[in-house]
């Protein structure tokens, strides 16, 4: 299933130059147009533009429009989005387009170059265009290239003008990209005399993502011309109909009343022809990124390569591409910077269980800075005196933490740590589900007064919900937040709340100072006691003269205890998320390709499963080149990069991906390059928790080959709510190691941070399938998953690149997922189970063989299919289960429920109803780390739960 798209690296790269001359074939409509980051088009009053008349392209009716930048002067759009105007009412015409539509990166086997030059063709007819640098633009005359080698061919003289009051006289047209700088009254007045002497106007505008756009200045170049039309300070998005991610919409949505959408020979149309089998002599002509460059071929042709096989990071530019899921052990920020200053706003101290100081640092995570002091600020002459002693502010005791002020209230300063440092708590406590947050007692801090953190732990996987119901309401619970109670819990209460933390859920108290009386220190003791804590609640305020936010009650401190995973950075409320020490090697990636590389003549050849280009236009190539100046281009350069620690395997159909792979694996294991910082031992779990319930897409019928299917055998069933009532959605056969699943489990084109319309963090998938393996495996080792076999072209299959999040929820727990292409490999003697999805080409009898030894040895093997494959992956599933001599199939009955699903999709089926005789639903165990834990197949590997927290932390039901 190819879910990831690479349009980042697309941001800088040039692209496909011809010298080609277009010759028309009006009978036929060019290919649809890519509005790569566009605005909108307004009416001349700011409103919505209803007149068809002015209106050349529209999105298509599935694209919707944001206010990317959210400065609130987006016009929202609610019926068909105008993304090309003409406005020809003077002498001369002006058009206005939402996007660059042609710069270098474009990819050329869309119809953008045919129909811009269609537009050229229609209001100018050839001459002299002049192409403006005079106001600022980042969008100058050498980022269209390609283009203007294109327009040139065809009978136009392209210039670029830092003069333009100037040069307008000898032109024909003018084009201007969004200018960073205002255009003058003298040269507004000289453009409208220009287009009303016949001059031709064209304005290419951009949409407004990170305020790039200088909508402004364009609608005042629109307001001095009276034109009849506007640019939008907006984004337009389209999740149907795009080039592969949102923000670049296509569009086949024409107004047929302008000439202007004839085909013709495009700049596609026109490069050399490329087959997989040949090599090629290239000159590299620029490098965009360690893992995308410029070739010329003989003749001239430019063409824009992706390095086949390998990722490299993305620069800090495209922060908002990079998926840390996919870097083992750098996925979870603990290579970036140390978490920022806490604010303790309104805080007591913690003391021991006797009241007495807490000296046992076991327990305590965050301490006050040394020029902090405890103060009876209520005066009733209760508060522990804490002399020279450090003074706690946060200690952890096994699943239950407690906080001297409330720290995510609303109006916490965003630039302190504070909801990082809860959020990371959480994760390691709890790791996503449900939380309570008890307003039962009389809080006067109920969760209305945490709106800013709740959405934050909500868009991390989290379902915050208020009770006033505390013990009903705990068995739906996988954890508690007690704000300083009015009044006291009683006895059942406290029973209710130590059973559950007993069973692994867990608790969060906060306290808040003594002053005013308004804190409930000796509830919130008794609570603590209940619960059996080393620690409690002192009755005081600390203050800090020196270290504090403004006043001595909001002191600050980074006095962490480092051995625990609460304090490295993350993007936290009002931030965006960066990943530093990614883009270092970004950047270090894209130096070593130019050191190895830049005004080379190399070797360009493609893989014979991956074809020729990516859907993008890009070739896909494989680049040989002379590394030692031996004169011989021997050495390969994709290799060469994952290698020497600068890129990861990229997980597609590759042939080379065993080798590849190798070359990682060494890379790991030798700490080179970006990967000496990877450290997977304290990459926190993650949605580690007891299963409730999970969804299974497109879920299939399990069955069995002949007989009936045993409830025995069946790990999950569907809901009462389900077409078919009760169907087995997953299998075991125990005695062959097989489980079979309905449905792609672990898919991430379900996870919200992939585009997907809700959060599915609070199912349990990810425990419910590690859980299924491990039922069935009798050995250690990483999980490794089927690439070899046309899953990552297929919709109905994964390949590892689809996985990236069930790969980090992995390593949370101490366990590898690689993927692996050849089923012959020794790679499948080091790992405890095999994922199979659906292939698309049947497994060779050796493969067969093969999976048979590794079952043997005591490897699981899980086959997980999808209702919408066709019949013959379907059959090339069974195949494998059959060749394990297991009578358990994959069916083609689709089971959907109306009622119990994901986004009110019927397709997304959920369940909660699980076999006991199974043992699918206890959080995972975290694993001890090896001794090669850096090396790829010397699993076990993970997190030993000795840094996870302050003392035996166990999943509820453990």
């Amino acid at each position: 299933m190819q879910r990831r798209t690479f349009l980042s690296g697309l941001a800088t790269s040039a692209a496909v130059t011809t010298g080609l001359t277009g010759l028309t074939r009006a009978a036929q409509t060019i290919p649809p147009l890519a509005f790569d980051s566009t605005s909108s088009i307004l009416a001349a009053d700011g409103t919505p533009l209803s007149d068809d008349s002015l209106v050349a392209v529209w999105a298509e009716d599935t694209a919707t429009n944001d206010d990317a930048d959210d400065d609130g002067d987006a016009v929202e759009y609610s019926g068909r989005i105008p993304l090309v105007a003409i406005d020809d009412s003077n002498a001369g015409a002006v058009a206005g387009f939402g996007t660059m539509l042609v710069p270098d990166d474009t990819d050329f086997t869309t119809g953008n170059d045919e129909f811009v030059l269609n537009v050229w063709d229609a209001l100018v007819g050839g001459g002299t265009v002049r192409w403006d640098e005079s106001h600022g633009q980042f969008y100058d005359l050498g980022s269209f290239q390609t283009f203007e080698s294109y327009a040139e061919a065809n009978g136009y003289d392209v210039q670029a003008t830092g003069d333009l009051v100037a040069d307008l006289d000898g032109a024909d047209a003018l084009v201007v990209t969004t200018p960073a700088d205002a255009f003058s009254d003298a040269e507004q007045t000289a453009l409208a005399d220009f287009v009303a002497d016949g001059g031709t106007l064209m304005l290419h505008d951009q949409s407004d993502f990170s305020n790039y756009d200088q909508t402004d200045n364009l609608n005042a170049i629109a307001d001095a011309l009276g034109l009849a039309f506007r640019f939008n300070d907006d984004q337009v998005f389209d999740s149907t109909n795009n080039a592969g991610v949102d923000y670049v919409p296509t569009t086949t949505a024409f107004n047929d009343a302008f000439d202007l959408f004839a085909d013709r020979t495009g700049i596609g149309d026109s490069g050399p022809d490329l087959e997989v089998g040949r090599t090629y002599e290239v000159q590299v002509e620029t490098v965009t990124d360690g893992d995308t460059v410029d070739v010329r071929f003989p003749g001239g042709t430019v063409e824009s390569i992706r390095v086949l096989g390998v990722d490299t990071p993305e620069k800090a530019f495209n922060a908002e591409f990079e998926r840390p899921e996919e870097w083992e052990g750098l996925g979870d920020g603990s290579e970036t910077t140390p978490l920022p200053a806490l604010q303790f706003g309104s805080t007591s101290a913690l003391v021991d269980a006797d009241g007495s100081r807490l000296t046992d640092d076991d327990l305590v995570a965050v301490w006050a800075e040394d020029s902090a002091r405890v103060t009876d600020a209520d005066g009733n002459g209760d508060a522990t005196p804490y002399g020279d002693d450090p003074i706690p502010l946060a200690a952890v005791d096994g699943r239950v933490a407690g906080f001297g002020s409330m720290l995510v209230s609303d109006g916490t300063p965003y630039e302190y740590g504070n909801e990082e440092f809860l959020l990371t708590v959480w994760d390691d406590l709890v790791g996503g589900g449900t939380v309570l947050w008890d307003e039962s007692h009389g809080q006067y801090y109920g969760l209305s007064q945490f709106d800013g953190f709740g959405s934050y732990a909500e868009d991390n996987g989290y379902d915050v919900r208020a009770t006033d119901d505390l013990v009903a309401d705990l068995d739906a619970a996988d954890a508690v937040v007690v704000t300083t109670p009015g009044y006291a819990f009683d006895q059942a209460e406290i029973d209710a709340l130590a059973e559950f933390v007993s069973e692994g859920g867990a608790v969060f108290l906060h306290d808040q100072s003594d002053y005013g009386g308004y804190d409930a220190t000796a509830a919130m003791n008794d609570l603590a006691a209940g619960l059996d804590l080393g620690f409690g609640f002192d009755d005081s305020q600390v203050m800090d003269d020196e270290s504090n936010s403004g006043a001595p009650f909001r002191p600050t401190t980074t006095r962490f205890d480092d051995s625990l995973p609460y304090f490295v950075d993350r993007p936290g409320l009002g931030e965006e998320t960066t990943y530093p020490y990614l883009a270092y090697w970004a950047d270090e990636a894209t130096d070593f390709a130019r050191a190895e590389l830049a005004g080379e003549t190399v070797d360009l050849w493609f893989d014979p499963n991956e074809g020729v280009r990516d859907p993008f236009g890009r070739l896909l190539g494989y680049i040989g080149y002379d590394a030692d100046d031996s004169g011989s281009r021997d050495a390969l350069f994709n290799r060469r990069l994952i290698a020497d620690g600068y890129a990861r395997v990229y997980g597609s159909g590759l042939s080379r991906h065993e080798s590849f792979w190798a070359a990682e694996a060494d890379a790991r294991a030798a700490d080179r390059g970006l990967w000496a910082e990877s450290d997977p031992e304290n990459s926190p779990a993650i949605r580690n928790r007891r299963v409730e319930s999970v969804f299974v897409p497109n879920a299939a019928r399990v069955t069995v080959s002949r007989g009936t299917l045993g409830r025995g055998r069946v790990a999950a069933f569907a809901g009462s709510s389900a077409s078919t009532p009760g169907a087995p959605l997953a299998a075991v056969d125990r005695g062959k190691r097989v489980a079979m699943v309905g449905g792609l489990l672990v898919d991430e084109s379900y996870e919200a941070d992939e585009d997907f319309a809700v959060s599915t963090a609070t199912y349990e998938n990810f425990v419910f399938l590690t859980n299924l393996l491990d039922s069935l495996a009798a050995t250690d080792g990483d999980v490794l998953i089927d690439g070899g076999h046309g899953q990552f072209a297929a919709d109905y299959a994964l390949s590892s690149e689809d996985a990236a999040y069930y790969q980090r929820f992995l390593e949370g727990v101490g366990i590898g997922l690689e993927q692996v292409n050849d089923l012959t490999a020794d790679r499948l003697g080091d790992a405890r189970a095999l994922l199979v999805t659906t292939p698309t080409a049947a497994l060779s009898e050796a493969e067969l063989d093969s999976l048979a030894r590794f079952r043997a040895r005591g490897g699981a093997v899980v086959l997980l299919g999808d209702a919408a494959a066709p019949a013959d992956a379907r059959e090339n599933l069974n195949a494998v289960a059959a060749a394990l001599g297991s009578k358990l199939r994959l069916s083609g009955d689709a089971v959907t429920d109306p009622e119990a699903n994901v986004n009110e999709d019927p397709t997304i089926p959920v369940t909660g109803t699980f076999n006991p005789a199974v043992d699918v639903t206890r959080p995972v165990e975290p694993e001890p780390w090896g001794e090669d834990e850096d090396e790829p197949g010397n699993s076990p590997k993970g997190p030993t739960g000795d840094k996870a927290g302050k003392g035996k932390k166990r999943g509820r039901g453990d």
